[in-house]
């Protein structure tokens, strides 16, 4: 059995967090993500969207915020809190928003589900995506 201190998942979610440098709007969230990932080239024949989809599903449905929102949302009093127990539990993508958070203090978080009715979302609790430019770092955790 996982005994998860931060993100409250189930064995079929993944959750995940985009940070940014400026605040960003929905719509320039998914530009960005379609560029930091290069999701423009990945549409084919049989799915010429898929970028675009992939983009609509990480920008859709997430909590945006600065690093001290983020901190109140999954109740820690402050960053030198999320560093202790991102350390003591091995929590990664806590470590991670923790060393970028100064230089990418506006924090957007959500989760995709595999049992979710939008089929990209449900790809994407098994995908692998950590990605990190010079305006943008997307993490994922999970798939618990």
């Amino acid at each position: 059995m996982k005994i998860r201190t931060d993100f409250i998942t189930n064995s079929s979610s993944s959750a995940f967090v985009i940070m940014s440098k400026v605040p960003l709007n929905k719509t320039q969230l998914k530009e960005e993500i379609i560029e930091a990932l290069n999701l423009r080239s990945l549409g084919n024949a049989l799915l010429p969207n898929l970028g675009e989809d992939i983009a609509k599903v990480l920008s859709s449905d997430l909590d945006y915020g600065d690093i001290n929102k983020f901190l109140s949302d999954y109740g820690y009093d402050d960053i030198s809190e999320l560093e202790e127990r991102s350390k003591k539990y091995k929590w990664k993508m806590g470590e991670k928003i923790y060393e970028n958070y100064r230089e990418y203090p506006y924090i957007m978080h959500g989760s995709v589900a595999d049992d979710s009715d939008e089929p990209m979302e449900v790809m994407l609790v098994d995908t692998d995506i950590n990605f990190k430019n010079d305006k943008i770092i997307v993490l994922k955790d999970g798939g618990y």
